[in-house]
């Protein structure tokens, strides 16, 4: 199967669409289809989540999934993939190969999450980093700092964001995210 989409436009259209709809199945038997960013890397789709989510809960029970992307919207060009889901560590190139494909998509919607003033969705979309897997507000704070000296402002302030309306961070490390979003923005 894996060969299948390797080639000609199955493997065009999972390096290059940006969604795709993964669908798992709750504890009761209800399909529950997902939208989600996936990277492809030839042999596998690694797609990101925050793990609270239906989805992940759904696949710690029953881990038999079924991928799509969406048709040309004439009912072809279909790309399905059923198969088995599993936890695992994206390798570094992975994950890096991942984010440069979303990066745009990240920093629109940062962007115009922090102007309409929808901070919870911000924060949801701070968890696609893995800086954020970390509870502790100091090691989220040297990843933001380094994303900044990167000249990464758009992941520097997903970063600090995260810190900024954590309720479990210390004040005083809130207000100080909360400035260094200020600064990054200006």
């Amino acid at each position: 199967m894996t060969e299948v989409l390797q080639q000609g436009r199955p493997a065009d259209r999972l390096a290059d669409d940006s969604v795709a709809w993964l669908t798992t199945v709750s504890a009761d038997g209800q399909p529950q289809s997902s939208p989600v960013w996936f990277f492809w890397d030839g042999a596998s789709l690694w797609l990101r989540s925050q793990s609270q989510a239906g989805k992940v809960r759904n696949i710690e029970g029953n881990s038999r999934v079924a991928i799509h992307l969406a048709d040309d919207g004439r009912g072809g060009d279909i790309v399905t993939i059923e198969g088995q889901a599993s936890f695992e560590d994206a390798p570094a190139e992975l994950f890096d190969a991942y984010v440069a494909k979303y990066d745009e998509a990240i920093r629109t919607a940062l962007g115009e999450l922090g102007r309409r003033g929808r901070i919870e969705e911000l924060v949801q979309l701070a968890d696609k980093l893995p800086a954020l897997a970390t509870r502790d507000p100091g090691l989220r704070w040297n990843v933001a700092a380094g994303y900044a000296e990167a000249g990464r402002e758009g992941e520097a302030r997903i970063v600090f964001a995260s810190i900024a309306h954590d309720s479990t961070a210390p004040s005083d490390i809130r207000a100080a995210a909360e400035q260094r979003m200020a600064d990054i923005a200006s």
